[in-house]
């Protein structure tokens, strides 16, 4: 049986691999539309300036949200990951992929939040993708720390 926190871990494991899954939906709707012509906001107005300003293509003419595509993935790899180290009952390998997934989260909330700031002070328009996408990165990274928080309960359980 699993422990409590291990269960905890599991969930939250499963949580951030269905939210990375919505990011990655985004991140390829983005990319795969880029270069397509103007795309529609049913929620913010000015998707088709910021996906036309020269902060949406990476040099080499390539999409930013490519960048979108690399980070969910691996979150996604991580999560599914994560929970199988747990199925296995190896806690040593969940905590050094944990610490992986921790790092590569707030790599992505620290990208969003340059995005953002580019949207708000820079382009002055805002793309609702973009904006789930600074959503999906930060609850990604919000959840591989609160399974970094876990794993130490765990610990203190198995001490016990």
């Amino acid at each position: 049986l699993l422990r409590k926190s291990m269960k905890k871990i599991f969930s939250r494991s499963l949580l951030l691999f269905i939210v990375a899954a919505v990011g990655l939906a985004d991140s390829l709707f983005l990319t795969l539309t880029h270069n397509s012509g103007p795309i529609t906001c049913t929620i913010t107005k000015g998707c088709d300036v910021v996906l036309d300003s020269k902060y949406a293509e990476l040099p080499g003419g390539y999409p930013t949200a490519m960048l979108g595509i690399i980070f969910y993935a691996l979150m996604m790899i991580g999560a599914l990951a994560m929970a199988l180290s747990i199925n296995s009952n190896k806690t040593d390998q969940l905590k050094k992929i944990n610490t992986v997934v921790s790092i590569i989260g707030i790599c992505g909330v620290i990208a969003s939040a340059v995005f953002l700031g580019l949207q708000a002070f820079v382009i002055k328009s805002w793309c609702q993708y973009c904006l789930l996408s600074a959503v999906t990165s930060t609850i990604c990274a919000g959840l591989a720390v609160t399974i970094r928080m876990y794993a130490r309960n765990n610990r203190s359980e198995q001490a016990v």
